[in-house]
């Protein structure tokens, strides 16, 4: 499960550029067409929440605390996705993305500080 804590918090770094690169063009489009969808700003919000979420990931990933705290963060970023994507139907991707992200870094947190207890 530590391994693959890993790979998922370096996948996030990878999402942060591709879903920061599709939110400033959208934010871009929302501006020159002068429209009031708020998708490209809350795309910026959700890439900085996933890089904050992989950081954590990354550094806390021997720790069961820190992997029920990044499963939050990803949680609140999959959430926030979900709920704005009216126009632009790929941040409804990244946040199930996020949120089966969210699933895994809670019950692998809950899992390992069960193992924790039980080796005490």
């Amino acid at each position: 499960m530590k391994n693959a804590r890993l790979i998922i918090g370096i996948v996030s770094f990878i999402l942060f550029f591709i879903i920061l690169f599709q939110s400033c063009a959208a934010g871009f489009v929302n501006s020159v067409n002068a429209s009031s969808d708020a998708g490209g700003s809350v795309g910026l919000v959700v890439a900085f929440m996933v890089v904050i979420a992989g950081i954590i990931a990354i550094v806390c990933r021997k720790n069961a605390t820190g992997s029920i705290v990044a499963g939050v963060v990803y949680g609140l970023s999959g959430l926030l996705g979900v709920a704005n994507s009216d126009v632009y139907k790929d941040l409804s991707i990244w946040g199930g993305l996020f949120i089966i992200f969210a699933i895994f870094y809670i019950f692998s947190g809950i899992k390992q500080k069960k193992s924790d207890k039980a080796n005490l």
